[in-house]
């Protein structure tokens, strides 16, 4: 399934591949699941720097005059961040034996992707929802004025399980000669 986001109004041909929109299928939708356009790499390539840069990508989609949404994508990603405090101790052992290649912090990447002003088709109509999460399974819409823990099911909680290792939406396609 392909989700639209980001667009105040449903355009008019909504199936225009230069729309921004997701395809969907059997796996969560993540913050890393697909790379994010490469003008979106911070000038400082830090941990930091690269949530700086996804924070305002994410508020961008959101629209101009959308306090509950724009403040739903600061508590989403403040949740996030607590999540993976309150399992440090957890996922530092995980990791122990990369030697400090990866981080705990690095598994912010792996929480479920909101998608603000989204659109999706069913049955040939078109239904925009104000903050949408795809949970590998269905469509998961939140309400933005209320917080995000309360809305994401259990399964959702816990993000960084189902990932063998954490990986950036930073990164770079390589195309291989042929």
């Amino acid at each position: 399934m392909r989700i639209l986001y980001g667009l105040e109004g449903l355009p008019r041909d909504p199936h225009n591949p230069r729309l921004p929109r997701v395809t969907v299928g059997s796996a969560i939708l993540r913050l890393n699941s697909e790379p994010l356009p490469a003008d979106l790499a911070p000038v400082e390539p830090s941990h930091a720097g690269h949530l700086v840069a996804l924070r305002d990508w994410l508020l961008a989609q959101c629209g101009d005059y959308a306090a509950d949404r724009r403040r739903f994508v600061e508590s989403y990603l403040d949740w996030v961040a607590a999540s993976i405090a309150a399992h440090r101790p957890a996922l530092q052992q995980r990791l122990a034996r990369f030697d400090g290649l990866y981080t705990p912090e690095d598994f912010l990447w792996s929480a479920p992707r909101p998608l603000p002003r989204a659109w999706l088709e069913r049955d040939g109509q078109w239904q925009r929802v104000d903050m949408l999460f795809w949970d590998g399974t269905a469509a998961l819409p939140v309400d933005p004025a209320r917080a995000p823990d309360e809305q994401l099911p259990d399964a959702l909680h816990r993000f960084w399980e189902a990932e063998v290792l954490p990986k950036s939406p930073f990164r770079r396609t390589i195309e291989w000669p042929t």
